[in-house]
C-alpha cells in the first residue's frame, strides 16, 4: 500500500468491512446500528452494576472502558471481526492486552444477547501468553524492607503474613472487628463466592500485633497514620491510608533497602508477594492456607506457593 498511512488506513478498513461475516450491509449503508463507544458505555452504566463488583474492580473496567472505545470507539458492532480486534490488541502492552481482551469479550457477550452481533469475535483471538517476571520475595528480602518502612507500614506488612490477606483488606481491618477471641472479616474480592467470611482466630501473635496497632491516635483502624494534611473529599476515616499510598511507600522501603538495585524493571516484589511468602510459611510448617487466604480453589492456593526457589521435598517411604 506504500508508505500514504492515511490511504493504507482507509483501505485497511474497507478490506476489514468486506471479511466480516454476516454484515447487515443496509445498516452499514444508512449508518445505523451501535457504534463500539455507544455499546460500551451502556454496558459499563447498565450491566456491570447488577452484578455488585467492588469499587476497585469498576475502576479496572472503567479503565478497559476506555481503551475499548480509544482503541474501536468508531466501529459499528457489526464490523468487530477478529481481525480487527487482533490488530487493536497488538498496539498495546501485554497485561493491557490481556485485561481488554477479556472486557471486550466480557461486552460482546451482552451484546450476542442482545441480538446485536452474530458471535463473540473477540473469543476467537488468540490469548496473549503472560511470562510472570516479578520475583518471589524470600524472608530475607522481607526483613530488610520491614527494617526501613514507617511505624504504620511495619503493622501493614506484619498483618498481610500473619493473616495473608490482601492490601486492601488490610488497610480496612478495625479494631472492633477483634472479639470473642477472634478477628471477624469480610474480604472484599472473595465475598460473592461465599470464600471471604473470616473469623481468624487470635493466637498470642496476633493477639501482640493487635497491640502494636494501638498508638495515641484515635482510629478505628489497624493501619493507619495521621495525614500531612486533612481532606474532606477524603472516602473513609480521616486516618484511614490509601492503596496507592500503601504501595509508593512500600516501594521507597524496598528501594532504601538497597537490594534490588541491580534487579531489572518490574522483577522486584511488590506488597502483594507478602501474601505468598505468607502463603509459603504456612505450608512449610505443614498448615493449609486456603481457608485463611480466602481462596475458593486449592489451585489458586498453591499459584501463590509456586516460583519460591527453594524446593519442598516430599518425602515418602519404600
Amino acid at each position: 500500500m506504500g508508505s500514504q498511512r492515511a490511504k493504507a488506513i482507509q483501505v485497511a478498513r474497507q478490506l476489514n468491512a468486506l471479511l466480516v461475516k454476516d454484515v447487515c450491509l443496509v445498516d452499514q449503508v444508512l449508518g445505523k446500528g451501535d457504534t463500539v463507544a455507544e455499546y460500551a458505555i451502556r454496558w459499563y452504566d447498565e450491566f456491570l452494576p447488577a452484578r455488585k463488583l467492588s469499587a476497585s474492580t469498576l475502576l479496572s473496567y472503567l479503565s478497559s472502558r476506555r481503551a475499548i472505545v480509544a482503541t474501536w470507539g468508531h466501529y459499528r458492532l457489526q464490523e468487530l471481526s477478529a481481525q480487527v480486534i487482533a490488530e487493536g490488541l497488538a498496539t498495546m502492552t501485554r497485561s493491557g492486552e490481556t485485561a481488554v481482551r477479556g472486557r471486550l469479550a466480557d461486552m460482546l457477550k451482552e451484546a450476542l444477547a442482545d441480538g446485536l452481533v452474530q458471535d463473540n469475535q473477540a473469543q476467537i483471538t488468540r490469548k496473549p501468553r503472560m511470562e510472570v517476571v516479578r520475583k518471589r520475595m524470600t524472608q530475607a528480602q522481607y526483613d530488610a524492607i520491614h527494617a526501613h518502612a514507617a511505624p504504620w507500614l511495619l503493622r501493614a506488612m506484619e498483618l498481610g503474613l500473619l493473616t495473608l490477606q490482601r492490601a486492601s483488606d488490610i488497610l480496612e481491618m478495625r479494631f472492633d472487628q477483634a472479639r470473642d477471641g477472634h478477628l471477624f472479616m469480610i474480604q472484599q474480592k472473595t465475598q460473592k463466592h461465599d470464600t471471604g467470611y473470616l473469623k481468624i482466630e487470635i493466637n498470642a501473635e496476633l493477639k501482640a500485633l493487635l497491640s502494636l496497632c494501638r498508638d495515641r491516635t484515635p482510629s478505628p483502624l489497624l493501619v493507619h497514620r495521621v495525614p500531612e494534611r486533612k481532606r474532606k473529599d477524603k472516602p473513609g476515616h480521616w486516618t484511614r491510608i490509601p492503596y496507592y499510598t500503601l504501595r509508593i511507600e512500600f516501594d521507597r522501603a524496598r528501594t532504601a533497602c538497597g537490594l534490588f538495585d541491580d534487579w531489572d524493571k518490574g522483577s522486584a516484589p511488590t506488597f502483594h508477594e507478602i501474601r505468598a511468602l505468607g502463603i509459603k510459611l504456612c505450608k512449610d510448617r505443614g498448615m493449609d492456607p486456603q481457608l485463611l487466604a480466602g481462596h475458593a480453589s486449592a489451585k489458586m492456593t498453591s499459584n501463590y506457593d509456586s516460583r519460591h526457589d527453594d524446593i519442598r521435598w516430599v518425602e515418602v517411604s519404600l
